[in-house]
């Protein structure tokens, strides 16, 4: 809907103006792009609608290129206020969020750009990238299916739905859906990356079935061990809808009658329109969160899974004073992640200061990394590099 800006000018603009103004939309310079939009914002007039709009989201996405995302969303909540039934913005907003590690934000963004747009392959490639950063592939996977079958031809929807079937070990499919990606794509390097990953790597069997002690509710059995696991994982939970799903999955389950009495508990304790689920799987952590973000994966003989950081912010000015590591496994049985170790990093629990920046990045296998700077009240800035193991363990250093 957003037309070129180029073609809204005003009458009797001068040439060096046009060529300013069609910068907005068209230039392959992003700073060159953010001058031009800019003067089209400096010249506009309030309630110049069909030309403010746009400008403000062409800027938004310039900035969202060079990484600063506070300015592209501070550009799209503009262009949102003055035009809010487009849902590009949306859709944009919400992939900062995710890049930024805010997934509640992002899914509520790109739900609402779906919502105006529901033919938009673009919304719903991001909120499956959203769920997939957020560790919930399969809460993804039909995002992914959609965005596909709304755009075919688009490489990055394969890309995403690669992504995905990767995190959820199915990796013949993954393979197909990056080959698609590449023949619509191939001058993209960068599309090699995960084929080369994949059909380089010995292709993993699925553990065998334990023995059978405790009966879900679909029939199948499971091992004593893994009831026990699953208990020892969610049973310190505030949260009733964990003690629910166990019973659902585990009816006649070792620990089941315990988890109807503290879900019994809990339904008392909490009032039916508590939001009292801020992050899934994120329970054992204080209410306040600010970001959750995940990086690296983790093998441990037969277990595998991810790690995610957590950070919390409170306090009267809601500084940002406490960061979590957690482990999170996959469970076979239901193809979707438990909780199994929450760490707090104490070196962060600062009374009077914040925690600035936060960057997860890939490590090697087993390990990833996290670069965490922060501020004290009194304006002191400090740098630290932790490396996390898939051992439950992690090492501080400062920088």
């Amino acid at each position: 809907r957003f037309l070129m800006i180029f073609l809204m000018l005003a009458t009797g603009a001068t040439r060096a103006q046009a060529d300013r103004n069609s910068d907005c939309d068209q230039s392959d310079d992003i700073n060159r792009l953010i001058r031009g939009c800019t003067q089209i914002i400096k010249r506009g007039k309030r309630g110049d609608r069909e030309i403010l709009a746009p400008a403000y989201y062409y800027r938004g996405i310039a900035y969202s290129k060079k990484g600063e995302y506070n300015r592209a969303i501070a550009d799209f909540d503009k262009a949102i206020e003055i035009d809010p039934k487009v849902a590009q913005p949306y859709s944009n907003r919400g992939n900062n969020y995710t890049d930024m590690g805010k997934y509640d934000r992002a899914i509520a963004d790109l739900d609402k750009a779906i919502e105006i747009d529901p033919k938009s392959a673009n919304a719903y490639n991001n909120r499956a990238w959203a769920y997939f950063k957020w560790g919930m592939a399969s809460k993804g996977l039909p995002d992914a299916n959609k965005a596909i079958e709304l755009d075919p031809k688009n490489a990055m929807v394969y890309g995403t739905r690669g992504h995905i079937y990767e995190a959820l070990y199915r990796n013949d499919e993954a393979i197909t859906d990056f080959q698609k990606a590449l023949e619509l794509d191939p001058d993209n390097e960068k599309r090699k990356e995960p084929l080369k990953r994949l059909t380089a790597a010995p292709k993993k069997e699925a553990p065998a079935k334990p023995t059978a002690t405790a009966q879900t509710g679909a029939g199948d059995t499971v091992s004593k061990e893994m009831d026990l696991t699953i208990w020892n994982s969610i049973k310190d939970s505030g949260n009733p809808s964990i003690f629910q799903a166990y019973i659902d999955l585990f009816p006649k389950g070792t620990f089941a009658a315990l988890a109807k009495i503290k879900l019994g508990k809990l339904k008392k304790a909490t009032p039916s329109n508590a939001q009292n689920e801020v992050f899934e799987a994120a329970e054992q952590v204080p209410a306040g969160i600010k970001s959750v973000m995940t990086s690296g994966i983790w093998m441990q003989g037969k277990d595998e899974g991810f790690f995610r950081v957590v950070v919390v912010a409170g306090g009267i000015e809601h500084v940002t004073n406490r960061l979590y590591i957690q482990w999170l496994r996959l469970n076979y049985e239901t193809q979707g992640y438990e909780l199994i170790r929450t760490v707090n990093v104490k070196q962060f629990n600062v009374g009077y200061g914040s925690v600035l920046k936060v960057k997860t990045s890939f490590g090697e296998m087993n390990s990833f990394k996290i670069d965490v700077t922060e501020k004290s009240r009194g304006g002191k800035v400090k740098r630290f590099a932790i490396t996390v193991k898939g051992d439950g363990k992690y090492a501080i250093r400062s920088r």
